[in-house]
């Protein structure tokens, strides 16, 4: 009977070692991809006479900033860097319903790259708003603003 509960915790502790490994993993990806996203923000970023950033994805604030033109450029900026995660944010922006997050590895990982992506890209009440959705699941946090 101890044995088989060693035995038992044992393959947990295992499957929990592999659990942290795979997010270990999708953490460094994630990094990876966000380290390559500010250099190429940074290339592209500047200014000109009028002082008017120009090549350069602001953060969106309420009431100051035009969230129309600030989506527009979050999705043209996400698109040249991944088509997976420009079809996650279309679909979740058509979906009436809560997105669940995702029990699909590779989902998920777009889930929370999209999510760090918005929580960085937010200030203020729609920061707020991204950081209260569960999971830190970015397809549902992408619905939720897009309804505001």
């Amino acid at each position: 009977m101890a044995e088989q509960a060693i035995v038992n915790l044992a393959n947990q502790v295992s499957a929990l070692t592999s659990l942290v490994g795979l997010q270990q993993l999708q953490i460094e990806k994630q990094l990876q991809l966000s380290q390559e996203l500010t250099t190429q923000l940074k290339a592209r970023g500047g200014g000109n006479d009028e002082g008017v950033k120009t090549g350069k994805l602001e953060a969106f604030v309420p009431h100051k900033t035009d969230y129309a033109q600030w989506e527009f450029n979050l999705l043209n900026t996400v698109a040249a860097q991944s088509d997976e995660m420009h079809k996650l944010m279309l679909d979740a922006k058509r979906s009436s319903t809560e997105i669940p997050t995702s029990t699909d590895a590779g989902t998920l990982a777009l889930q929370q790259r999209l999510f760090h992506t918005l929580s960085l890209m937010t200030r203020n009440s729609a920061n707020k708003l991204v950081r209260q959705v569960p999971g830190n699941n970015g397809a549902e946090a992408y619905r939720r603003l897009a309804l505001r």
